[in-house]
């Protein structure tokens, strides 16, 4: 029996800036039938008070605590490994100040590094990147949330994501970037740890089988399959990673749960 969901918020909750049909109604079966869930998104864009209060806008109530972002679980992992760290970051300002709030320290360009992290920054240019990869081929780690190299999020059309930009430094640099967000098997099981949830009764419901649904499988549990956001019928098909189950929209969810078997 599932008790506990995991759900992404791009593509499965809202895309391109609208908010998906059904979606308000399925949180508020969720928390009728008091189902534990997760808000489990790759988005590094926004710190999760922003998320928290563009879901308020929306008309859906959603607490902080609500939401597992790759941008605490990237700051988790560099206190990890050294607390004092240096960081480089292509990111948000406010996704900066969050580090720095963390104890980490940030630096703009001058200074060697311990932590290259790039984000999702619609204002990445040459120079950036630039430093990123001479800081990245001086010795730091290179760090990132997603390798997934494009997504449709603003008006449903493909535009290029942080992965664009990692694969590039991977090339240049001939390093691997460590992976902080989905489909890392560390992120699924902190957010697991952080419902308290059993893997056979913890489902996760995604728009994308090579970030979502392999994250699932990779971390032993349930996934099902959303045909908005980044749905692509031939990706379906040809991938050998499969959902348990395929829904038109997170609106199938309550009817998905209810099910007597899986």
């Amino acid at each position: 029996m599932i008790k506990n969901i995991l759900i992404d918020v791009d593509g499965v909750i809202w895309h391109g800036g609208k908010l998906i049909a059904g979606a308000k109604e399925t949180l508020e079966f969720l928390e009728k039938n008091k189902y534990n869930y997760l808000f489990l998104t790759n988005i590094s864009r926004y710190t999760k008070k922003e998320l928290s209060s563009k879901f308020r806008t929306a008309g859906i109530k959603a607490s902080i605590e609500k939401f597992l972002t790759p941008i605490e679980a990237t700051i988790h992992f560099i206190k990890s490994k050294k607390p004092n760290a240096v960081c480089y970051l292509i990111s948000e300002p406010a996704i900066k100040t969050q580090f720095r709030k963390s104890g980490l320290k940030v630096i703009e360009k001058e200074g060697k590094a311990d932590f290259v992290v790039v984000f999702l920054f619609e204002k990445t240019d040459y120079a950036m990147l630039n430093t990123a990869f001479r800081k990245t081929s001086a010795g730091a780690q290179l760090v990132s949330n997603s390798d997934l190299k494009s997504m449709a999020f603003h008006n449903e059309t493909p535009s290029l994501a942080a992965g664009a930009f990692v694969k590039g430094l991977e090339y240049c640099t001939g390093k691997k970037a460590i992976l902080t967000g989905k489909p890392s098997k560390n992120f699924f099981e902190s957010a697991r740890k952080r419902l308290c949830a059993k893997k056979s009764e913890t489902i996760m419901v995604g728009d994308t089988i090579s970030i979502d649904i392999a994250g699932a499988k990779a971390a032993g549990i349930r996934s099902a399959l959303v045909k908005t956001g980044n749905y692509s019928p031939k990706e379906l098909k040809k991938s050998n990673i499969k959902p348990d189950s395929v829904i038109e929209s997170i609106a199938g969810l309550p009817k998905l749960l209810q099910k007597k078997k899986w």
